[in-house]
């Protein structure tokens, strides 16, 4: 039963990583213009800590199914 968690566990991690990704390019574009995130851009950034939190749960959920 594991194995069938486990490539959907793995993509999940990609997600997330992805997800950093995205953020993490939003402020570093901020940073290098030596300014705080604008309205839009904090929106966008929300947003993807709520996916990025949804995606962890989604992970917890299949990992303790798996195990």
């Amino acid at each position: 039963m594991a194995s069938e968690h486990e490539p959907i566990i793995a993509k999940l991690r990609e997600d997330l990583l992805a997800l950093n990704a995205r953020a993490g390019a939003i402020q570093d574009r901020a940073d290098r213009e030596n300014r705080d995130l604008d309205v839009s851009e904090e929106v966008e950034v929300d947003s993807i800590f709520a996916e990025f939190k949804r995606v962890e749960s989604e992970i917890d959920r299949r990992t303790r199914l798996a195990g």
